[in-house]
């Protein structure tokens, strides 16, 4: 659950146009597919209609249900659209600087920890310690806690670098990336994820099967 006070609603609510129960000028599809893009989250699954059934109701259960990072996500894309939609003035630019600044503090947030992070595995510690250079350890320890144990580098390039992973309760091998956060600087959020949908659905031996995006 992300950790939003009343009046950070307020303003985020008034950003995104959302009191007669809308989400800026997104249609049912549209928000559906923004969503996804975004933060790689089925908006219209049913765990997000306890509070009603329209956008604006929807989106006020993402911020309940979902994780502060993914919460965090959203909001900055929705944030860089309604921009889009109506360039900020003089009268708004404080109120979208305000919902900036929730959305960051959301992105930023790290996992808290109820148990101890599993140990990385003994080949893995013999080639990177306890995290790989450059990879955030909170990260690091939430793909342990997630099950999965980074073995090798596969190979990096402009948007970030590929480690080959085993899923240990599946008993699979993965491919995990790792984005670079300079990308967020140079392209807009939703960059590295356009081509998640259309891998989602492919099922063939010489691809990678798609798991999630955090």
């Amino acid at each position: 659950m992300a950790e939003i006070t009343f009046a950070e609603r307020r303003n985020l609510e008034e950003l995104f146009d959302m009191e007669a129960g809308y989400v800026l000028d997104f249609s049912n599809r549209t928000f559906e597919n923004f969503v996804f893009e975004a933060t790689h989250k089925r908006i219209y699954d049913e765990r997000f209609s306890g509070l009603g059934t329209s956008k604006a109701n929807r989106l006020r259960a993402f911020w309940e249900v979902e994780s502060p990072t993914a919460v965090g996500a959203l909001l900055n894309a929705l944030i860089d659209y309604a921009s889009e939609l109506r360039p900020p003035t003089a009268t708004t630019q404080s109120s979208r600087d305000k919902c900036i600044a929730i959305a960051k503090r959301l992105e930023a947030s790290t996992i808290t920890r109820s148990d101890p992070a599993p140990k990385p595995s003994k080949d893995f510690q013999s080639d990177f310690g306890e995290a790989p250079p450059d990879v955030p350890a909170d990260y690091f320890e939430a793909l342990c806690r997630r099950g999965f144990r980074l073995e090798k580098l596969l190979g990096q390039g402009l948007s970030g670098r590929v480690f080959q992973a085993k899923q240990s309760d599946l008993g699979r091998s993965t491919a995990i990336k790792f984005f670079d956060n300079k990308l967020s600087t140079r392209y807009p959020f939703s960059e590295p994820r356009r081509p998640i949908p259309a891998l989602s659905r492919r099922d063939h031996r010489r691809l990678a099967k798609w798991v999630g995006f955090e």
